[in-house]
This record gives C-alpha cells, structure tokens and sequence, in this order.
C-alpha cells in the first residue's frame, strides 16, 4: 500500500491490480487489473503517480497508478524481480538474477549495473540522497552496498551462510538496518559496514 504525497489518497495492490481510493470520501478513484496472469505490484512511486508491474511472464513494466497504462518496459528482469524507487522518484532500483541495476524512471533508461552478488537478492534499498544503493540476499547470506551513480562497490559483509531478508536506510542516510544475518537485526555504519548495534531476535524468521 501507499499513500499520496499530501495524504488523500491511498493506492493498494492486489495480485494483479491496482486500486486507489479517496480517503475523504471512501470513493474508489481508480482501479484497474493487469491481462497478465498473476502479475503483480513491487513498488509504488513516492508521488503515486507509477507503479513497478511484474507480469506473470517475463517482464517488467512501469504502469500509471490511475488506468494500469503500460509506460515503459524493464528489459532483462524477471517474475521475481524486487524494486524500490528513489525517495524523488526520479531513479529506480532493482534486481534480477542477482544483478542489481539503477534506472531512469522518466524513459527508462538503465544508469548503472552492479554485479556481485552469487545468487538471489532479497531486498534493495535507497539512501534518501540517492547516492547509495543497498541490497541483500538471503541464500548468499550477503549485505551489499554500492555508489548509485556508477555502480562501484563501496563495501560488502559476507557470513558464508543464509541469513538477510530485508534493508533499510535511516531517514538521514547515515545507518543501515540489515534484519535477518544470523537471526538478528543489525544497525550499521552505511559508510563503511562498522557494526553499531546488534539486536537478537525473538524467532528464525522475522
């Protein structure tokens, strides 16, 4: 789910759709399914105005929040595909195979791959500044941070084993929240990887 920038609105997506309602009035604004067989939404744009679709196929496309209106086409991504946008909307991350690549929303042009990871990645995310791209994978038990304009590997934290599900930037850039690297919750220097605290967590899976 998401909402719109100023609150109004609020966009939810089911396993082949979009809808988006008004929330003074309850109205459904929007609402829309994709033709493909059990597509599904990865991510909202911070402005609700595009979402990442990824079809039941092969391919991944942007579509309009209001109409499902294909935009652009992602070559080379997969079913399986996570994304995250940019907080100004403007760029988008996302991985497929284990390569993680930054694109240009507006025309969907590919800006930066970054190669690295052995297997799946499980989450992506973005610093605020759009400078700094992180990502995980859980099978390869690997946390990855990269430079978001030219895709150069700043650091890496390898365990060897599973572990990582998800990562987080702070709202000011400077910590990294790494949930699941030997069932705990990490918070990390996103400068250089220097661990700052270790939280145990309560169960395997979080």
């Amino acid at each position: 789910m998401a909402f719109s920038p100023g609150g109004d609105r609020l966009a939810a997506a089911t396993d082949s759709g979009v809808t988006v309602w008004a929330l003074e009035s309850g109205a459904v604004t929007a609402h829309w399914t994709g033709t493909e067989a059990n597509g599904h939404v990865t991510a909202f744009s911070p402005d609700l105005e595009t979402v990442v679709f990824n079809s039941g196929g092969a391919e991944v496309m942007l579509r309009r929040v209001n109409d499902g209106t294909p935009l652009i086409t992602l070559s080379g991504l997969t079913y399986s595909s996570v994304a995250e946008y940019s907080q100004d909307g403007q760029t988008l991350v996302t991985e497929a195979a284990g390569v993680v690549q930054r694109w240009r929303v507006s025309d969907g042009t590919l800006l930066a791959t970054m190669t690295g990871h052995q297997d799946s990645v499980s989450d992506v995310a973005i610093s605020p500044d759009g400078q700094t791209v992180a990502s995980v994978s859980h099978n390869e038990g690997a946390l990855r941070v990269w430079q978001a304009e030219d895709g150069a590997q700043l650091f890496a934290i390898e365990r060897g084993t599973p572990g990582g599900g998800s990562v987080a930037f702070s709202p000011d850039g400077q910590t990294l929240a790494v949930q699941g690297m030997g069932q705990t919750i990490q918070l990390l220097n996103a400068t250089d990887g220097a661990t700052l605290a270790t939280w145990p967590a309560w169960v395997a899976s979080i």
